[in-house]
């Protein structure tokens, strides 16, 4: 489908740095933060890992009642303190002429408390509008699907500019146990896994230029595509990898200019390669002979429901800096068989 976003500010926080340029000239340069960590897994092998070292994360705001601060879990606080950080740099001295709207996504679990919006808005101390604001849980894909609504709100009248985000963070205990339980963390003995990170990206988006915002990022997004891969890990369906595959080539037909350059979601696990392979090749017309493929959790590990909108955050730094000419696509895959795919340029 086609959209129509200008972007004009992006903020990044994770592994690589706690600034956009930071991560993007870590991640260029192939820089990697990922270390063997004190975690073991169920071998008792060191796992492999890409935290925010605690000294750098800013306390839990003050204006958080001590009761409240208190009840919240390692992965919640985490992420608060790392999301905060990236929306009050996201959103600066900028003072808008109505709050924007917060559309987040955030992973699928339990312990995340249902007012983590509120709690985020008083962490980072920016002012939203609440109505029209979303909280959604997902994975890798789920912020870039919220571009869509995103398009929508502003194409209404509804939003004057939208910020999408995404947050999550893989390091604490429970979530770490879980997932060495599933055999998909990477350690020294088993390659065939991921580094889990944390991390959060925010996107402030609009209809044009905005009067407020002295210079956006002169870059744009065109083209949203969406699909759903039915052999998840989960299901007894045969993982065919056409989920990708269908997404990418609504997003591919009719681009005129072929794309040079493809920021991944891929995290080290070789179950996505099948996907990779499939897409590529059924939509090689759209592609350079020369095309370069980014993998940007190599850098900082798997950002979980921050991994898209991390890379496509990645991608407009690069347009902004003027290291690439041509369109560029970014794609996610999320474990729940969510596929998006998004075609960014120059304004």
């Amino acid at each position: 489908m086609e959209i129509n976003l200008s972007v004009q500010r992006v903020a990044l926080a994770n592994a690589a740095g706690l600034y956009t340029q930071a991560v993007e000239t870590a991640v260029r340069a192939g820089v990697s933060r990922v270390i063997e960590s004190s975690f073991m897994d169920l071998h008792d092998d060191p796992v492999y890992l890409a935290p925010l070292p605690e000294d750098v994360l800013p306390p839990l705001s003050g204006s958080l009642p001590a009761a409240r601060a208190k009840a919240l879990n390692v992965r919640t606080t985490r992420m608060l303190k790392i999301a905060g950080l990236a929306l009050a740099t996201l959103v600066g001295d900028l003072r808008l002429a109505t709050p924007p709207p917060l559309l987040l996504a955030a992973p699928r679990d339990p312990r995340l408390p249902r007012d983590l919006l509120g709690l985020l808005a008083v962490q980072s101390g920016v002012e939203l509008d609440w109505s029209r604001s979303r909280l959604e849980p997902g994975g890798r894909a789920t912020a870039l699907t919220l571009l869509q609504l995103a398009d929508a709100l502003i194409s209404q009248g509804r939003a004057q500019a939208v910020i999408v985000g995404g947050v999550d963070s893989g390091i604490d205990l429970k979530t770490l146990a879980e997932r060495s339980l599933a055999h998909r963390l990477h350690t020294l003995e088993h390659s065939d896994g991921y580094s889990s990170g944390e991390g959060a990206g925010f996107l402030l988006v609009s209809r044009g230029r905005l009067a407020e915002v002295e210079r956006g990022c002169g870059a744009r997004i065109s083209r949203l595509g969406l699909g759903l891969e039915p052999g998840t890990r989960e299901s007894e369906a045969p993982y065919l990898g056409e989920g990708l595959a269908e997404a990418m080539g609504q997003v591919s037909e009719g681009l005129g200019e072929r794309v040079s350059t493809v920021f991944t979601s891929f995290n080290g696990e070789h179950y996505w390669t099948r996907e990779f392979g499939v897409a590529i090749l059924r939509n090689r017309h759209a592609l350079t002979e020369d095309v370069r493929f980014m993998h940007p959790a190599m850098s900082y590990g798997d950002l979980g429901a921050a991994a898209g909108i991390s890379a496509l955050g990645l991608a407009i730094e690069g347009l902004r800096r003027r290291r690439f000419a041509g369109p560029l696509v970014v794609y996610a895959s999320s474990d729940d068989g969510v596929r998006a795919v998004v075609v960014a340029g120059k304004e």
